[in-house]
């Protein structure tokens, strides 16, 4: 990680802002308690029906707060203009919701 890249720490059910050189970024009120600070982050991207994580994405382990993974549609679908292929982690440690920017090419008959 670059010097003074910013990082997200989960303190209790909240993320606190922290780089490297500073420390945790602790609000007054939450100051004099004592606790264990961990890196906030979304457990592995959603399976979709319809898409596939793109491969950089298939193998990691870091899904940090603030990370956006890609998808790719599956074979027989198209992606629809507009949409964002997109989710990203966010501070509640959910990943957004993911639209169904995929939709289905209809059969041609050819077999």
């Amino acid at each position: 990680m670059a010097a003074g890249s910013p990082l997200l720490l989960c303190v209790t059910d909240h993320c606190i802002p922290r780089t490297p050189q500073t420390g945790p970024q602790v609000n007054h009120d939450i100051a004099s308690f004592s606790y264990t600070a961990i890196l906030c982050a979304c457990d592995a991207p959603t399976r979709l029906h319809f898409a596939e994580l793109n491969e950089e994405h298939s193998n990691a382990l870091d899904f940090s707060v603030g990370k956006t993974v890609q998808y790719t549609c599956h074979p027989g679908y198209a992606k629809v203009p507009g949409m964002s292929p997109t989710i990203t982690c966010l501070e509640s440690q959910v990943w957004s919701e993911a639209l169904e920017f995929c939709k289905i090419l209809p059969q041609t008959g050819v077999r």
